[in-house]
């Protein structure tokens, strides 16, 4: 099966960015606090990539999103991408 490769809604990609830099965090903190490289949240901000549901849910409580915001980053959230992804080897 081919992976299709997904971009995120533009309002996401700012909720992100800006639950970020309400938190305080420089783009590399974050991608460490979550666990993600830097390149992987750039492209998150900036929309050119998707979270698996895993990063989403690491994400939403590294940013302490409100109600709403993890349930609108939850909603555009992949499970068949990513940590999530069914093909992924075992590291």
């Amino acid at each position: 099966m081919e992976r299709v490769r997904r971009t995120m809604p533009a309002d996401v990609g700012r909720l992100l960015q800006d639950a970020r830099l309400r938190a305080g965090l420089r783009l590399r903190e974050a991608a460490r606090v979550v666990g993600i490289s830097h390149s992987h949240l750039v492209r998150l901000e900036a929309c050119l990539r998707v979270p698996s549901r895993t990063v989403a849910v690491l994400l939403a409580d590294a940013l302490a999103l409100t109600d709403a915001e993890r349930a609108r980053l939850l909603e555009v959230a992949v499970t068949d991408a990513g940590r999530d992804w069914h093909g992924r080897q075992a590291a």
